[in-house]
């Protein structure tokens, strides 16, 4: 396998020009929903992850002594 390459570098992003931003809930759900695909991706995320407990549950019930 190849080594990964870094992509995310601690010093180049302290160095980075950002200018700092502030939301109440009001302007981050605002932001939010102009984006798309945040908002899209947030979602899937948040169906993924469900979906994913109910998986590690149910898993965790049949390896479960006594259980079944």
């Amino acid at each position: 396998t190849e080594p990964l390459a870094r992509q995310l570098d601690p010093v180049k992003a302290k160095s980075a020009d950002l200018k700092k931003v502030s939301f109440d809930e009001k302007g981050f759900r605002f932001a939010l929903n102009e984006d798309a695909m945040a908002t899209e991706k947030t979602a899937e995320g948040i169906r993924v992850f469900a979906a994913d407990i109910r998986k590690l549950e149910d898993l965790i019930v049949s390896v479960r002594p006594g259980t079944s």
